[in-house]
């Protein structure tokens, strides 16, 4: 039997940088060409829905009702966490595998899209799982994203001087999920332990990926990527994000 796969969409933050573009809509729901980003969104995650045991994963926070309305009336296949306050990126992970336990999970932004073949890089994940996979993309020039540098053969966090971006995707196995969680906040992972969250400062990607060497796939640097987190890149994603939807075709 397949080992299990939780695709973990991280879509509790705020919006407050692009808020004044769309309002209160949710930035998974912000409209591209009219149509809700979440639509792209699911067409871009079809091919890995289609491994067997996989299973889509809402994690939610701020302005979360919209969001259920839209999945319930669409009748679209998925669980959700609503988390009752802001835990960070890493957090918010941590929450969805207390409630959704897998052998491995897929963490995802849900405002960001980019081009690549999601379903053949679990398949190197799985290959060698003991380490999490991040998918980065080379760059010349970095300026609003996490940099990491290649030492001994694994990544590392660095700076945004940094050749390599973090596209703020990865493959992590559950173990090694548990490992950084006790690395971060010195706690066991159980959900006795995460109701005392208050005493944690926030979890953001750099506690579970920056703490020790990571594995990497890195895309090329011509790779088509765009997030919708600040005013200027949604304003690109109305071509972008069809342009790159399209590709598939």
């Amino acid at each position: 039997m397949s080992k299990k796969l939780k695709v973990i969409i991280l879509c509790g933050g705020f919006g407050t940088r692009i808020k004044s573009s769309i309002g209160n809509t949710p930035k998974i729901l912000a409209p591209i060409n009219q149509i809700p980003f979440i639509e792209y969104f699911l067409k871009w995650l079809d091919p890995v829905l289609t491994i067997d045991n996989s299973q889509l994963i809402f994690s939610v926070h701020y302005n979360y009702a919209p969001i259920l309305n839209f999945i319930e009336k669409h009748r679209i296949n998925c669980n959700f966490t609503v988390d009752s306050q802001a835990y960070g990126t890493f957090g918010a992970v941590c929450k969805a595998a207390l409630d959704y336990p897998s052998d491995n999970y897929l963490i995802l932004n849900g405002d960001t899209i980019f081009k690549a073949d999601l379903k053949s890089i679990y398949e190197v994940f799985l290959a060698k799982n003991e380490l999490p996979l991040l998918i980065l993309k080379k760059t010349d020039h970095n300026d609003r994203y996490g940099g990491y540098k290649i030492e001994n053969g694994k990544f590392i966090l660095s700076n945004n001087l940094a050749e390599h971006i973090s596209l703020g995707a990865y493959f992590i196995s559950n173990s090694e999920l548990i490992n950084r969680w006790q690395l971060s906040t010195s706690s066991e992972f159980n959900f006795k332990e995460f109701s005392k969250f208050e005493k944690f400062p926030l979890l953001n990607d750099n506690d579970c990926l920056g703490l020790e060497p990571i594995n990497g796939y890195c895309l090329e640097s011509n790779t088509p990527f765009i997030d919708i987190g600040i005013k200027e890149s949604f304003i690109r994603a109305q071509k972008e994000i069809p342009f790159i939807i399209g590709s598939y075709n």
